[in-house]
């Protein structure tokens, strides 16, 4: 069995042209090559066989996806640096995915860490992080609060948002690996 005995393909074309088209190949060649905003789609569809294959597939299970924040890069805007160490009432760049933040109670909260390299369970000695400056699905900017004494801390994102803008029953929270507050010097 091959590929071709899977799919049969063909080839959509669209775009603008500003001047007459010829309905010849050698003149619809040369469109091409001049990059007038022409765009070439592949469209496949299934051959009887693959329709077949599908049709005897089984589930045997279905898993959801984790769509908590997930904090990938801590990035000292004022030093430049994303190594972990973060300076004292300075801003900071966030990178991930998931991280908008929205809904009741949610934001960025600094959370100190216990020393099994936890987050703080009791959520009261946490610090939310009040501006709040960049708030988009992979990036988050905001200033680390001048009162956060330097320490090991996790970054803790809270949202109630959704991919597609709307906001869950439920907040999810996502921390960032430790982190080291250091004062500005």
């Amino acid at each position: 069995m091959t590929g071709k005995d899977l799919f049969k393909g063909c080839v959509a074309i669209t775009g603008y042209n500003e001047g007459e088209v010829e309905s010849n190949y050698k003149d619809f060649k040369k469109l091409i090559q001049a990059d007038n905003n022409i765009k070439i789609v592949p469209r496949f569809t299934a051959s009887a066989l693959s329709n077949e294959i599908a049709s005897a597939l089984q589930i045997d299970r279905i898993e959801l996806g984790d769509c908590s924040p997930k904090l990938d890069t801590m990035t000292d805007l004022y030093t430049g640096q994303d190594g972990g160490t973060l300076t004292q009432g300075m801003p900071v760049r966030v990178s991930g995915t998931n991280l908008k933040v929205g809904g009741e109670g949610c934001g960025v909260f600094i959370a100190p860490v216990q020393a099994d390299g936890s987050p703080d369970a009791d959520e009261a000695s946490w610090m939310k992080a009040e501006r709040l400056v960049c708030n988009k699905p992979r990036t988050l900017e905001f200033f680390l609060p001048k009162q956060v004494a330097p320490g090991t801390y996790r970054i803790a994102v809270r949202t109630a948002c959704s991919g597609n803008n709307t906001l869950r029953k439920t907040a999810l929270t996502g921390y960032s690996k430790a982190v080291t507050v250091v004062p500005e010097s």
